[in-house]
């Protein structure tokens, strides 16, 4: 399924830039989705995902796409938020012991 939707966005890339935010965004999908337990692939993964979400973003809001550019924003909201639950809390983030 991966290499089947970075073909039909290479190939879109040249004819339709529609279709081709559309391929990016369902690989975000794709890459989000991964099932995985290895931490660092599942990292790698995530951000493959933020990867082809923003630059679905960035398609779509050049070309007024406004629904497809809301889906590619949440997804990307939702990685993000995601990504920060997962790093647990920072040093600075403690509270002091006393």
């Amino acid at each position: 399924a991966e290499a089947q939707l970075r073909a039909s966005a290479a190939l879109a890339a040249r004819e339709n830039a529609y279709r081709q935010g559309q391929a990016l965004y369902q690989l975000g999908q794709l890459y989000e989705n991964w099932p995985t337990a290895d931490r660092r692939l599942r990292a790698e993964r995530q951000s493959q995902a933020l990867e082809a979400h923003t630059q679905a973003a960035a398609l779509f809001a050049n070309l007024g796409a406004a629904y497809d550019l809301q889906l590619a924003q949440a997804a990307l909201s939702a990685l993000k938020a995601e990504s920060g639950a997962t790093t647990g809390p920072t040093p600075s983030s403690r509270l002091p012991q006393g």
